[in-house]
This record gives C-alpha cells, sequence and structure tokens, in this order.
C-alpha cells in the first residue's frame, strides 16, 4: 500500500512515483522495491513501513519507480 502526502491510501502499482511525505506499507505477504533517482535501491521485506522524508526531494520526484511483487 502506498500513502500519498495528501493522506489517501491506496494499493501501490508497479513505477508508480513516489514523493516527499508519501508512505510505503507492506503486508503480512508483500514485498516492494523502491528504486531512487541515484540508482540506488532498496527492497522491502514483509511488514515493512517507509516514509519518505521531505528532505530528500529532487526534481521531478525522489523516486524513479516502485516495483512491487
Amino acid at each position: 500500500m502506498a500513502q500519498t502526502r495528501t493522506g489517501w491510501i491506496s494499493p501501490a502499482q508497479t513505477n508508480q512515483a513516489l514523493f516527499p511525505g508519501d508512505r510505503v506499507k507492506t503486508g503480512a505477504d508483500g514485498r516492494a522495491e523502491i528504486a531512487f533517482a541515484t540508482s540506488s535501491r532498496i527492497r522491502l521485506a514483509e511488514r515493512t513501513d517507509v516514509l519518505i522524508p521531505a528532505e530528500e526531494r529532487n526534481q521531478g520526484g525522489l523516486l524513479q519507480r516502485l516495483v512491487v511483487n
């Protein structure tokens, strides 16, 4: 699931853009991968909660894409 900075919560989508203030949560059997604009990646295991911090913003969004499994 992805929660946007506006407060909306919805299932995350592959290649979804994420911005400062957005949150990504994985469930009991969920996994996700976050790709940053710097080409680094974070793989999220089940029951993970990640908040994208506001101070990490760059032009066009912080992240290049989100991969959801």
